[in-house]
């Protein structure tokens, strides 16, 4: 059955556009949804109850109220250079070949996420997801990134 699910979930998965590196290693990550609270809204098909800009902010802030969402925090590490280029993101992995490895569960607990509040906090304190200015071996990798970096991405 948990089969069922993960390859139930594989369009809703959330892919790293790049390679990290963790170290010594240098990996690209997702996340899974993993729980049955996901195959439901997997399964269904969106309802223009509201204004077209907001159906999925609407369906996100409904699934979240109302159950706690898991996922499974995935690594596919980087084996072989030739094989799994890192500046080259549009080059697909053999998943077969370079398995997508379980490291954790993520449970987020449900929540009203789209609180006025939370919402004016981050527009003011965070003014964007920058992941440079951390550890070097945590540093993202490619020339996606170092586009990102310069800001022209942002």
């Amino acid at each position: 059955m948990f089969d069922d699910l993960l390859n139930s979930t594989q369009s809703t998965r959330q892919y790293s556009q790049t390679a990290y590196r963790f170290g010594n290693y240098v990996a690209k990550f997702c996340l899974v949804p993993s729980s049955e609270t996901h195959r439901k809204p997997y399964e269904e098909t969106a309802k223009p109850d509201s204004h077209p800009d907001l159906i999925l902010s609407d369906w996100l802030q409904e699934f979240h109220s109302n159950q706690e969402a898991e996922y499974l925090l995935q690594f596919q590490l980087v084996d072989n250079i030739d094989e799994q280029p890192v500046e080259d993101v549009g080059v697909a992995q053999n998943p077969e070949k370079y398995p997508w490895l379980t490291v954790a569960k993520i449970v987020i607990p449900k929540q009203n996420s789209f609180l006025p509040a939370r919402k004016t906090f981050l527009e003011v304190h965070l003014v964007r997801l920058d992941p440079w200015p951390g550890l070097r071996t945590l540093q993202p990798l490619g020339e996606l990134d170092r586009l990102r970096k310069t800001g022209m991405f942002t």
